[in-house]
């Protein structure tokens, strides 16, 4: 079975924040490197999903440069 992102997402969570619980101590900033990084691949993802220009909206100058 495919895991989705955010199920992989919780999971390196969680095993970090268990990992953190057995040596007693907490990295605040990997944490917080962590949710960046959450962050940055949701924006990547939603840029990536976002519908193409049409053809329409170009300007004809690069309508002309791209058939030629």
């Amino acid at each position: 079975m495919k895991r989705t992102y955010q199920q992989s997402y919780d999971r390196v969570k969680s095993g970090l924040e268990q990992l953190f619980k057995d040596a007693g101590y907490v990295d605040g900033e990997l944490l917080d490197c962590l949710e960046e990084l959450r962050t940055e691949i949701v924006k990547l993802k939603s840029a990536s999903t976002k519908p193409a220009r049409p053809l329409e909206s170009m300007s004809s100058k690069l309508k002309d440069a791209l058939r030629e």
